[in-house]
């Protein structure tokens, strides 16, 4: 709030200054309209010619004009036109302008435009200089010559671009600099929240088995003293359900950290991709099985021969097919599917599940951020973000298609051994044939 009030005072006070600096050039511009009238001034003075056909015209509306005299009133806005140009040139000053030479401030017009008067057009500016001198002398008469200058603010304006320019720039960065710093610092009210939600569903997560692992100590510890050999068995099992439980919590975590690790390493090597989803889709085909549903899987690209890293792909594709058991109530229906482009292998993991609404698809790969934080499934947010990140160091990517009430599809789309494209990535990539 504090750096938005400073801003808008500054603001302020850039506005008053550029005021005031309008108001100068405004003064200085008049000063020198005013000199180039006192030139023009005395050039009347000094053209004999000139002052004679001046003297014509003013007495014309007692004489009228001889007919080889019409052409007398061009001739003397023509003379004077050019006058005026010469003089405002001579102080620096070129714009369009309108001219009249009038008897007195509001009499008839001898020579260029009819006067308009002062006041009666606001987007002209009128200078009016009285003429003394000889022609005065020789006239017995007060002729004024009025200049008239079409929309004065834009010329100073323009006359002050070196000063305005920078101004609006410079103003324009700050509020630039202003917008980012409040949108970073929103963004990082809200990562802080979402981590608070992270770490209290990790602490969640690993005090369930952590108390289940010392509840079943003390009943082995029973069973030792008692000697049942068969609850003893059992609950060594339990035991090691639950400690791999919190191991595979610690994993994810780890897992996604060692990537944001500069100096983290993968080891591409040349392999077959189907083995390794065949030995997933046997895993999960029996986790569906143990409620009631089926894992479909169909490898048909004929050709399946990339650069990867065994174990972060395995981990990535499981990562999907553990979602896709998460968000299927009832009898999951999975699948695991491949085929090929012209230089990629397509794996595509189905779920005919809740689906993802389109408002949650958008940042659904970003860390943290869960999707469906109202259907009861405990996770971090974590997964998706990992699967996104081990396809962009296998130099892929992940796409996600999916319906609100009708399922999900994952793609994730590799290079073929030999037609990958290379590119830097943010960790480091070990390669091996």
């Amino acid at each position: 709030m504090l750096a938005v009030m400073a801003l808008m005072g500054l603001s302020i006070i850039q506005y008053q200054l550029l005021r005031s600096g309008i108001q100068l050039e405004k003064q200085r511009f008049e000063r020198q309209v005013y000199a180039a009238l006192q030139e023009v001034e005395q050039g009347i003075n000094h053209n004999t010619r000139l002052r004679q056909q001046i003297q014509r015209l003013q007495r014309q509306r007692f004489e009228p004009l001889a007919i080889p005299e019409q052409a007398l009133p061009q001739c003397v806005t023509d003379t004077l036109f050019a006058m005026l140009r010469a003089g405002l040139s001579h102080h620096g000053l070129g714009f369009p302008f309108h001219f009249s030479l009038a008897e007195d401030f509001l009499g008839n017009t001898i020579a260029g435009e009819p006067f308009q008067g002062v006041g009666q057009d606001k987007k002209m500016a009128t200078y009016s200089h009285r003429l003394r001198g000889l022609l005065q002398q020789e006239c017995n008469c007060n002729l004024v010559l009025h200049l008239q200058v079409e929309q004065l603010f834009g010329l100073l304006r323009k006359r002050l671009n070196y000063l305005l320019a920078p101004s609006v720039a410079f103003l324009l960065v700050l509020f630039a600099v202003l917008f980012l710093l409040v949108r970073n610092l929103n963004r990082q009210k809200q990562l802080g929240r979402v981590k608070n939600d992270f770490i209290n569903n990790l602490a969640h997560e690993l005090k369930t088995p952590a108390f289940s692992i010392s509840l079943l100590s003390k009943l082995l510890r029973q069973a030792l003293q008692t000697g049942a050999a068969e609850k003893t068995e059992g609950y060594l099992m339990l035991i090691e359900q639950e400690n791999e439980q919190i191991k595979g919590h610690i994993e994810k975590v780890l897992e996604l950290a060692s990537l944001e690790n500069t100096r983290y390493q993968l080891e591409l090597k040349d392999g077959r991709l189907h083995p390794l989803l065949e030995a997933v889709a046997a895993q999960y085909r029996l986790k569906a099985g143990q409620t009631g549903g089926s894992l479909d899987c169909r490898l048909e690209a004929p050709n399946d021969q990339i650069r990867m890293d065994a174990l972060h792909l395995r981990n990535a594709i499981q990562n999907l097919l553990d979602n896709a058991l998460k968000y299927s109530p009832g009898a999951p229906a999975l699948g695991l599917h491949t085929r090929n482009t012209d230089r990629t292998i397509l794996v595509l993991v189905t779920d005919q599940g809740a689906g993802i609404a389109p408002v949650h698809q958008q940042r659904i790969f970003e860390k943290f951020y869960r999707g469906h934080p109202n259907l009861g499934v405990k996770g971090f947010g974590l997964g998706l973000s990992y699967v996104q990140e081990i396809t962009r160091a296998h130099h892929g990517k992940v796409s996600l298609d999916s319906t609100p009430g009708q399922g999900s599809c994952f793609t994730l789309e590799i290079p073929l051994a030999g037609g990958s494209t290379r590119r830097q990535d943010n960790f480091r990539i070990r390669s091996k044939s």
